[in-house]
């Protein structure tokens, strides 16, 4: 029984850590000239992995609605590293909310670990990189300022 709980866990991870990665590198916006109408913006969802054009809705919803989707299953829902897939990864998920991390880290190094992945900044190989993001900086931006806040800054 053990064992199958090890697996169900195993493949989950496996999953999440695809999605994530799968896409990263996609970008459709290059070739849209945008967004649609402002009358199917509240309908539509923004895209997490970088398919399609940016929907018309501001970058900070768009920046909460791609946490959700991409980072909070690992850091948690308030950033407190304890999202569903944190207890099987080794090492745990940085805890955004945590002050000591929140001093020592710069905006610069946020943003580098949200686009270059985890490894790029001396964390876990496991966070992947968002590498369409580095084409839009108010995005990255809101993310940022998304992470900041879970520290209360």
């Amino acid at each position: 029984m053990r064992r199958l709980d090890i697996m169900g866990w195993i493949a989950i991870v496996g999953l999440t850590l695809a999605a994530g990665c799968g896409e990263a590198e996609h970008d459709a916006r290059a070739s849209s000239g945008g967004a649609g109408g402002a009358g199917s913006a509240s309908a539509a969802k923004p895209p997490l992995f970088g398919e399609g054009p940016p929907p018309a809705v501001g970058a900070a919803a768009q920046a909460a609605e791609l946490y959700r989707g991409a980072c909070a299953g690992c850091h948690g829902e308030r950033g407190g590293g304890d999202g569903a897939m944190a207890g099987a990864l080794t090492p745990r998920p940085t805890r955004f909310a945590d002050a000591a991390w929140q001093a020592a880290a710069t905006d610069e190094t946020i943003a580098k670990a949200i686009v270059e992945g985890g490894a790029a900044v001396g964390k876990s190989a496991a966070m992947p990189a968002r590498g369409d993001l580095a084409a839009q900086p108010e995005l990255l931006g809101e993310l940022v300022k998304l992470v900041r806040g879970f520290g209360g800054r």
